[in-house]
């Protein structure tokens, strides 16, 4: 079993999936960190939180500067073998 770590900076639907299947690659796990400029470290699967200030500010001011395309990146821990 490997461990590969893939940040993209506009997800598609299924994107880290199709690309592990063209690969000829079996994708046993795959775990979402952040989502934009925030981190998801410390929830749970299905966790939902309401965001602070400071991070809604954060999000709102990606979203206003066109950043949020840079931001809204995803780290994936893949597991395949």
């Amino acid at each position: 079993i490997t461990e590969v770590e893939i940040e993209i900076y506009q997800g598609r639907h299924h994107q880290i999936r199709r690309l592990c299947k063209r690969a000829g690659l079996e994708l046993l796990h795959l775990t979402r960190l952040s989502v934009g400029p925030l981190s998801l470290q410390g929830m749970q699967v299905g966790q939902v939180r309401e965001l602070s200030l400071e991070e809604k500010t954060v999000l709102y001011n990606a979203c206003l500067s066109g950043v949020m395309q840079v931001w809204t990146h995803t780290h994936t821990h893949t597991h395949i073998h």
